[in-house]
């Protein structure tokens, strides 16, 4: 009798056993297989359900210096409700575009570099992968990273007519005081270029707009505060240039 005979005669005796024998036959033989299945199964499972559930679109904005520990939840739920009404707005789903607003970390351009170290790494690490779109801060904390290099021209980025709209909100920056790499100039203090008087600098360029006169960004800081916004990235979809807008009431 021929191997193929013996395996076909033993697994027609096999068929005709119960099923309580049949199942603990496949279990002696087989049971690693069956367990190494199980496993590749889940692990598919739970990357395409990460698939599935991923937002089609991202958007990370960093906002410092609104927290404390006394408001730090009231101010995280505004910035929650602040991404759900951006979301309406542009008639996204949060399926569509998630906006993560993060009103978590601080800023202090007195501290320099290892005070602000966590916050530091995060802007740099983020920024050169390509996650973060926007900064925005108080004026001396934005000043402060401003003249480090953190943020993008906004001429490179928007129309003579789209930068007409923020008249009298632009704030600059002097590219000839950063290239010169001006080594007395202490985080903070007062030899930073007016950011509004770019007659007074040698090239100016502007990087921030103020919106400080935003009701919304009212509810995240103190009154007093000048707040401005920053854009990080080449802000290719655009959505920068929207969260501005709705910031500041325009279409």
């Amino acid at each position: 009798m021929t191997p193929k005979k013996i395996r076909r005669g033993e697994w027609k005796k096999m068929c005709q056993k119960p099923l309580k024998q049949r199942l603990a036959y496949f279990w002696d033989y087989y049971k690693w297989y069956a367990i190494a299945a199980a496993v590749l199964l889940a692990v598919v499972a739970v990357y395409v359900g990460g698939l599935l559930s991923e937002a089609e679109d991202s958007v990370y904005g960093l906002m410092l210096n609104t927290c404390n520990m006394l408001n730090q939840q009231r101010n995280e739920q505004l910035a929650q409700d602040m991404a759900s009404e951006f979301r309406q707005e542009l008639g996204r789903s949060e399926k569509e575009l998630e906006l993560t607003l993060d009103v978590s970390r601080s800023y202090d351009p007195d501290n320099g570099y290892y005070g602000n170290y966590d916050t530091l790494q995060l802007i740099l690490n983020y920024s050169m992968g390509g996650m973060l779109d926007f900064v925005v801060a108080d004026e001396a904390s934005m000043l402060d990273l401003a003249y480090a290099g953190y943020f993008r021209n906004l001429k490179d980025l928007f129309s003579e007519q789209e930068l007409e709209q923020y008249s009298g909100q632009l704030l600059y920056v002097d590219m000839a005081v950063i290239l010169k790499e001006n080594e007395s100039m202490e985080a903070g203090g007062p030899d930073y270029p007016d950011p509004r008087k770019p007659e007074d600098m040698e090239e100016p360029v502007p990087v921030f707009v103020d919106v400080s006169a935003s009701d919304k960004i009212g509810q995240l800081y103190s009154e007093g505060k000048n707040v401005c916004f920053a854009i990080v990235g080449n802000d290719s979809r655009g959505h920068a240039y929207a969260f501005l807008n709705y910031l500041l009431g325009q279409k």
